[in-house]
This record gives C-alpha cells, structure tokens and sequence, in this order.
C-alpha cells in the first residue's frame, strides 16, 4: 500500500521542509526527562545496594571504571560493555519463561567486516539481544558470518543498542545520530510491530537516551554518568526491558516462539461488531519503506479463526492535523472497485505519548491507526497476463469515477502503481482492479469544496504535470482535480507496459522502455515535469516507448497507449490553453467549463480501455503475443496472446499518432517564471513516493 513514500503541515515552510529543518532533524528532551524517564523501573535503595557492592563502579571517588579520552576504542567498548552486563545479571529479572536479555560485544566481528555503503559498522558495538514473543534467533546465512547476521544474533533479536564513541567523537551529534538511525532504521524493518526503538550514546563521560519513532528523532542533553550513576543504570534497564511495551513494540502482535523461532503469529483488533478479536497471522506483506519517520505501513494478511475469512489489516501513522483513511472508506463502503473496509482502530496511539512533554510543538504528532479491509490481489505489477492487468486497471479508473460522484466527492491524490490491486481469482467486472491507499485522500465538501496541487503530494514518478507544476514557489497553483488522476493512471499504464512482458516478468532495469519511466521519478520536480512534457512531443523518448510497445505486446496495446496518450495531451493542453492569460486573482475554479465534461471523460477513457480488452479476448483463442527475449515455447507456456508484432517506429520516421496531434503543445502557465531553487526532497528509490506533507515519507519520510 502506498508506498511508500506531503503537505498541509504546520509553520511557514510547506514545501521542502524534509528533513524537520525547522527542529536540526531532531528535538532534545528537558535535563529532568533523561533522569525521570526510566525512575521506576529500579527504587533507589536497589540502586545504591548495587553501586556498592559492583567493581564497576568507584563509589568513593563517584566514578565508573571507564578509560579515558586517551584509551582506544576497544578499551572502551570492553569496559562498557563489563557494566552493562553487570547491571543485567543483577537488576533485569524476567518474569516470563523464555523471555531473556543480554548484552553482546560485536566490536571484533565488526572490524573483520568493511563499513556498509553508508560507511557504518553493520551492527552497533554493543548489542542487546532478546527473546521474547516477538523476537527470533536468526537464521544462519551460508557463506555470511557478517556481526548482523551471525548465528544467534541479528537485528530480529535485538532489543536495542549501545553506540560507544569517545568525547572528542561526538563534536558533529548530527552524524553520531545518522548513524544511530541506520541501526534504528534496520531493528524497524526487522521488527514489523516496532512502535519506537530507544538506544544510548555513551562516551567516557556523558551518556544520551536517543529516541526514534515515526516523528522522527528525540534525544535527551548528555548527561554526566559519574555524577549521575542512578541515571545510567536506569536508562540501561529501559532499553533491555523485559517488558515489550516499554521496549517500544506493539503487544498486540504476538508470536509463538518455537526453538527460537516464531511459530504461530495473532494480531488483536477489532471485528465488524467492534468485538475485541484475535486474528491469526498469515503472512507480513511487503510495504517498502525506507525510512523511519512518515507513515511506517505496515500490511497484515489475518484468518478469521472462526469463520476463516481473510482479511488485511493495515497499521500506519498519519499526521495528526489530516483526516484518517477510514474516515474516507466509510464513505467509500461497497462501492466497485474500491477497498472495502471490515472495521477500524482510530487513535491506537500518538508519538506524543512516547516523548518529552517539554518538546510538543517542535515535531508533527502522528497517530497509529489500524483497518482491517476486505483481502485482494497483488499490486498490479504482480499481473501474469495481459489481459488480467489491462482489466485491472480499467476497474480501479472506473472505481475512480464512482468515488468522485455525489455524496462521496473524493480525490485519491496517490494514484501509482502500488495502489491499485489485483482482484481476486473470478472476481465480477468492476472488482478485477481494486483502488488501494486514501491516506492521501481530499473529500470536498460544501464548506471545503477544493484542494490545491501540491508536488509533495503522491508518488513522484506517477504525478500529473499539473502537480509537478507547483514546485514554482511564486505561480499559480490550480486546484488539484480528478484529470490530475487520470493523467497519473496513464503513466501507471506506462509503467506495466515499459517495465514488464506480457506474462509480467520485469525487464532489467536499465532497458530502454525502464529508463524512460525513471526519468519521470526524477527527485527534482522540475526534471520530472520537463521529461514528461517532451514525451508528449515528437521526441526520441515516445517514439521508443511506441517502438518498445510495438514489438513487445498485442496489437491493441500499441492503440491504447496511442489512443490514452492523446487524452492525455488533450487534457493538458485544455489546461494550459485556459489558465494562460487567465485572472489567477478570481475566488473559482478556472478549469470548471472543462471539469463540467467529467462524465464524458470517464466515458471516453473508459471505452479506450474496453475496446483493448474486446480486441485481446477476440485473439485470445487462436494467437499468442511473442515475449520480448522469449522462444516461441516460452511465450506459448507464458498463457500470454501471441501474434505478429506492429512495425517498428524509428526515430527518423514520424510516428502515425503525430498526425492527429497536429496544434501546437501550449507552454507551461509558469513558464515565464524564473524557477529559483528547489527545496531537496531527500528520496531514495524509484518511484519516489512523497505522499506524506511538507516532509516526505523518507528521513525526512
């Protein structure tokens, strides 16, 4: 669900303001906070018995037995790691059987390992593995005895981490806090039901409790260790907590452990009764994110133990100022070609409750909502034949439709390639492409009847050049319509039919037809919107598309893409045509004469698509559509339609679609502005996806 990957936020900065510039990237904590924070876990008197009879520490001179600036690192690992592991054999006592914590020394595996592509160690120094309902021992990987992943120890066993540096190490904390986010970053991902992962920075003299969850970074003053032992110890208890709630994981996603790995999975939510229930897992589905701070989308595919229905249920954080997605899918309830919503959690809980009092005001709260929707398909790009994809996507434009119509008013504003599904296995027409994600969602309304465009909105690569067109920091920003939707379920098309075969497997990466879809995901707007205007000129790009899709899929694939690029380029130039020179100063929709044709848009689109599949379904029994790079045999085993592939278009003969495109391509309405800088968006995969407000789904989102 959308993936990954922005707007409407407070402060004065609503574009560009990725990283939480407006905080340094991170909020620090009050001086009482680090102290007060983990207070009752241990009572004073157990504190004091402890310091006075540990080697640890000197409780004379009020020091711990740590070396000083002069020491190498591994001196002062080693001594580190001797105090950790005597306040967990003496202060952690679990209560549960196979519930345990200890704390391991990976510096020398560490050191037998280059730095990983961001030039950190592959694991922290100093580790505290667990085991638990939501931990398992790792898997041994042949050939790969990496400090991560080395048998009995990796980030799915690890409760949280000790970076160890010296003073003099930790002048810049902006990189000490990179760093520590990596690790973070890798437990979150390791660790599906993770709510927040806290570690400690720890030097000879100072230690810090460093805080990630999907607001982004929070980290207490250092605090100094010698004059405050009770602090230190009590923070070493918090992070090897036996305790999952407070270590920052989800108790309502439990494992059964069986020999050290999870056996049997429940998820606890609501049913369509509003009963408490206990679902079993089936299986995690995949959500890429790369990130920690934004929405954190996690997907679950659930059993009804009663009655054995599936279902999906979907855990995320969204800004706290931006309506939940159920609010929309209530709206949106049984209608074709939409996700059905069974029931939902609202406010399961808030970033807030995890920080300092002291810092609300300084991050975007997000609040944790689960849904659990009816089960589907894949994402499209898991098709398996031409036929199953082009109906998949006819069925989630005509779902589009029904969403926009009266009483339900709603914009998706993050059509891309990972919100549409595949039906399920026989579903009726209308069900065999179903529209996924409303997080991103505008409803209008009569009081809030419209909604700017916004290129920090939706997945980069999927954006309408309208909305790529509001990077302009001084333009004109039309209002964002449902033709910005329809234009991004073009390049969704584009997408299938330049990336993959007809029997859906991929084409590498650096093909022709792939590198042409990239370079519309360009993290800079401004590219993105100047390489998808010149495909729809006479350039190399479309005529190699046009070529590409020639040789490659059925005949009427060629017409569709021919025949929807030019509704494309229709609805741009109206665009364009109408706003240029057009009053900007007026309180209306400029582009209602043009909207006020929304049916027969849908129309027209709509019998765009079902002439294609008419014309595969009449073919489907007697040919076969050749597989680029197949042998005849292997196209036939694909089930994909064979039959002869259109002529070729080269680049120095015009292509038949130019003919009917015969005016001229309009300017951009802000083409006489000087662009001036664009604000970093700070993505980092293809397809950007930015849908998460005025800082994008990367660390950022």
């Amino acid at each position: 669900m959308g993936g990954t990957t922005v707007n409407e936020r407070p402060g004065p900065s609503r574009k560009g303001d990725t990283t939480g510039s407006r905080h340094r990237g991170f909020t620090t904590t009050s001086e009482e906070y680090g102290h007060d924070v983990y207070r009752k876990l241990v009572r004073d008197r157990d504190v004091e018995a402890f310091l006075g009879r540990t080697k640890t520490f000197d409780l004379e001179n009020k020091q711990w037995s740590l070396p000083q600036a002069s020491s190498f690192t591994e001196q002062l690992v080693t001594s580190a790691f001797k105090i950790i592991r005597t306040v967990l054999a003496r202060l952690v006592q679990p209560t549960q059987i196979g519930v345990e914590r200890d704390v391991r020394n990976v510096l020398k595996d560490n050191s037998r390992h280059p730095k990983n592509e961001h030039g950190y160690d592959f694991c922290p120094h100093l580790v505290v593995r667990a085991s638990g309902p939501s931990f398992e021992s790792p898997t041994p990987v042949p050939g790969n005895d990496s400090a991560a992943t080395r048998p009995g120890l990796a980030y799915i066993n690890i409760a949280s981490f000790v970076t160890v540096k010296h003073e003099s190490q930790v002048g810049n904390i902006k990189e000490v806090l990179k760093e520590m986010e990596f690790h973070s970053g890798e437990i979150f991902k390791s660790q599906p039901n993770r709510l927040y992962v806290r570690s400690i920075l720890l030097t000879e003299k100072h230690a810090r409790l460093v805080h990630f969850d999907r607001a982004g970074i929070q980290t207490t003053p250092p605090i100094n260790i010698h004059q405050n032992p009770a602090t230190l110890i009590r923070l070493i208890l918090g992070i090897s907590s036996t305790n999952e709630r407070l270590l920052g994981l989800d108790d309502s996603v439990q494992w059964e452990i069986v020999d050290g790995q999870k056996g049997t999975g429940t998820l606890t939510t609501t049913d369509v009764n509003g009963t408490t229930k206990a679902y079993t897992i089936v299986e995690l589905l995949p959500v890429l994110r790369d990130s920690i701070r934004g929405r954190g989308t996690t997907c679950w595919r659930v059993q009804d133990p009663d009655t054995s229905e599936v279902f999906v249920v979907k855990d995320s954080w969204r800004p706290e100022d931006r309506p939940a997605e159920y609010e929309f899918l209530e709206h949106a309830q049984n209608i074709p070609g939409v996700a059905h919503m069974i029931s939902y959690e609202p406010g399961r809980c808030e970033t807030t409750q995890f920080r300092c009092s002291t810092t609300v005001g300084q991050y975007y709260n997000r609040v944790a909502t689960r849904i659990a929707l009816k089960s589907y398909g894949r994402p499209i790009s898991s098709f398996t034949n031409i036929l199953q994809v082009l109906c998949a996507i006819r069925d989630a434009i005509a779902g589009h439709q029904r969403l926009l119509g009266d009483g339900i008013r709603i914009l998706h504003r993050d059509i891309s390639h990972n919100n549409i599904l595949l039906g399920l296995d026989g579903a009726p027409d209308g069900d065999r492409g179903v529209l996924i994600d409303l997080e991103m969602a505008f409803r209008s309304t009569d009081a809030n009847p419209r909604v700017k465009v916004d290129y920090t909105i939706g997945t980069r690569l999927f954006q309408s050049i309208s909305v790529l067109d509001s990077y302009h920091p001084m333009g004109f920003h039309p209002d964002h319509d449902y033709l910005d939707e329809l234009e991004s379920f073009f390049y969704v098309l584009m997408y299938i039919l330049l990336l993959f075969r007809p029997d859906g497997s991929p084409l590498p990466s650096n093909d022709e037809g792939p590198s042409i879809v990239w370079s519309w995901g360009a993290d800079d707007p401004e590219t993105a919107d100047m390489n998808k205007r010149d495909f729809y000129e006479a350039d190399y790009a479309h005529l190699t598309a046009l070529r590409l899709i020639q040789e490659t899929w059925h005949p009427a694939c060629t017409t569709l893409f021919k025949e929807f690029r030019l509704f494309v380029i229709d609805i741009i130039s109206d665009k364009t045509t109408i706003l240029v020179g057009a009053d900007k100063r007026a309180d209306r929709n400029l582009l209602q004469p043009l909207l006020s044709r929304r049916d027969s848009h849908y129309a027209q689109l709509l019998e765009i698509f079902d002439k294609a599949i008419d014309a595969i379904k009449g073919t489907a029994t007697t040919t076969s559509v050749r597989v680029s790079g197949a042998t005849p045999a292997a196209a036939a085993r694909s089930g994909v339609d064979e039959m002869a592939p259109g002529q070729p278009c080269s680049a120095k003969s015009p292509c038949p679609v130019l003919k009917d495109c015969s005016r001229p391509f309009p300017p951009s309405p802000e083409a006489h502005l000087s662009p001036g800088p664009t604000p970093p968006l700070n993505h980092d995969k293809f397809p950007n996806h930015i849908s998460d407000g005025a800082f994008c789904d990367a660390n950022r989102s």
